[in-house]
């Protein structure tokens, strides 16, 4: 069990960091291009670690994995879309209304528990997510995700992610992580190349690499490694917990935002504190 939390832990810090390279990737760059050359350097990390592991013969599996895929493909082109157009600090913690998607999802169909801890642990850190957004109130932020199209944008990731994680919470009850993981990115990767290909698109990834080979290269790194770290937490704790507790990422890209983006931070570290009660809670 402690290894899972290691694993979490690492997993929080590596998505923080993660959007800050999805915005030096995707900035004034052709989203869906970026998003197909995201996942292609992504499997490739993930490729040497098959050592480790032996691929399913389930025909289910790999039927599963499709589906997961497709949905994340959808998921992942609104997300880079989002933080490629929007404010980092600001259209981050709204990816993190995934949650009340998933506390939903995980109930209806991975029979896992809604404890009223952790109902109340979920609304104190989308509270916080609130003050990051700098609308004063939870009412008020909603109201400005509808008019502002980055953050709408990123509530549609949301929705298509609490669905991707409930099917892998579904698959990895009887899969390894590991090669779960792989099938996953080499299904997005077929995925997203035939969609670029098909709207001509596939030239502009090509032209993206050349021009930004190190932060593709870290962004592809990153991506698949705190997936992985995902997947191997979720076999042994609660997908409702897991994929909540990450918002504690939010801390790291905040403070990355200022630092290396040089955008402005000010009163959205609030919600960040707001947000570690709420997930202190989702451990109780």
């Amino acid at each position: 069990m402690l290894w899972a939390y290691l694993a979490l832990a690492g997993r929080i810090l590596l998505l923080g960091y993660e959007k800050i390279l999805v915005k030096q990737l995707g900035n004034d760059a052709e989203s869906e291009s970026a998003t197909f050359l995201y996942f292609l350097i992504s499997t490739v990390f993930i490729l040497p670690c098959l050592i480790f592991t032996n691929m399913p013969s389930s025909y289910g599996f790999y039927a599963y994995s499709a589906i997961s895929s497709l949905i994340y493909c959808a998921a992942f082109l609104f997300y880079v879309k989002s933080i490629s157009i929007g404010e980092v600090s600001l259209v981050s913690p709204l990816y993190n209304f995934n949650s009340f998607f998933l506390l939903a999802l995980a109930a209806i169909f991975l029979g896992e528990k809604i404890t009223v801890l952790k109902f109340i642990g979920l609304s104190i850190l989308l509270y916080g997510a609130s003050f990051l957004s700098r609308e004063g109130n939870l009412l008020a932020a909603m109201k400005y995700i509808f008019k502002n199209k980055p953050c709408a944008l990123m509530i549609i990731c949301s929705f298509f992610t609490a669905i991707g994680r409930t099917i892998d919470g579904f698959v990895l009850k009887n899969a390894d992580p590991l090669a779960y993981a792989f099938i996953i990115y080499v299904f997005m990767t077929f995925f997203l190349f035939i969609y670029v290909s098909a709207n001509k698109k596939l030239g502009l990834a090509f032209d993206l690499f050349l021009k930004r080979k190190l932060v593709t290269l870290k962004a592809g790194a990153v991506n698949a490694y705190t997936y992985l770290l995902l997947l191997y937490s979720i076999t042994k704790i609660d997908v409702s917990v897991a994929e909540p507790a990450s918002m504690l990422s939010m801390i790291v890209t905040v403070l990355l935002s200022g630092f290396m983006l040089k955008e402005n931070i000010s009163g959205r570290l609030n919600g960040v504190f707001i947000m570690i009660v709420g997930a202190w809670a989702l451990f109780i």
